[in-house]
């Protein structure tokens, strides 16, 4: 095979107890494990972490969490705040951001990029949502700020995509592919503003 990508499995536990083993792309781990609890409403903000380390090949992560574990997708559904409007960002804009997240080329990885306007990061993984979350942790570790961000994405925009935005506070989504019937629904409850350039 010519063509092999890089898989890991991070294996994580949160303040004493085995969490689901999360397959990904090696490297940024770190980002990865905090933009999850952001993007999965365990927490509200990074502060909220107390510490994150890895021992023996496990990540250790203690934190002030809202649950004692992960709620589901229907039960963050509920909870999801309504986010101010953001202004509709310039075509321009959006095409330089997307042509700047690139494709993955023949790596086969998806990518995320979070622009808040004075700065950027991109993340790429096997995993869309792992992207997602890395970029979100990325961003969180470069205190961006993500109420005026934007959120390219290199594949298809689903609900639970959609979600972790919002639990993240990102009030714009640029999706390269398409877009999930209930993600535009959602979008529209959430004043999410979503954009397909392609």
């Amino acid at each position: 095979m010519s063509r092999l990508m890089t898989e890991s499995l991070l294996r994580w536990r949160l303040n004493g107890r085995d969490m689901r083993t999360i397959l990904c792309s090696p490297g940024q781990e770190r980002a990865l494990l905090t933009g999850l609890l952001l993007t999965g409403r365990m927490i509200d903000g990074p502060e909220q972490v107390q510490s994150l380390r890895r021992e023996e090949g496990l990540w250790l992560v203690e934190a002030d969490t809202l649950f004692p574990d992960f709620p589901d997708l229907a039960k963050r559904l509920e909870s999801m705040p309504t986010l101010p409007e953001a202004p509709l960002p310039e075509g321009a804009r959006l095409l330089a951001l997307q042509k700047a997240l690139g494709t993955g080329g023949k790596s086969g990885l998806h990518g995320a990029l979070i622009d808040d306007g004075a700065g950027r990061v991109i993340a790429r993984d096997i995993g869309r949502h792992n992207a997602i979350d890395k970029a979100v942790g990325l961003a969180l570790e470069r205190k961006m700020k993500l109420s005026q961000a934007i959120l390219c994405m290199s594949g298809r925009l689903s609900l639970e995509m959609l979600a972790k935005a919002v639990a993240a506070g990102i009030p714009i989504l640029c999706a390269a592919k398409h877009v999930g019937s209930l993600c535009m629904e959602y979008a529209e409850k959430w004043q999410i503003r979503v954009i397909q350039t392609a």
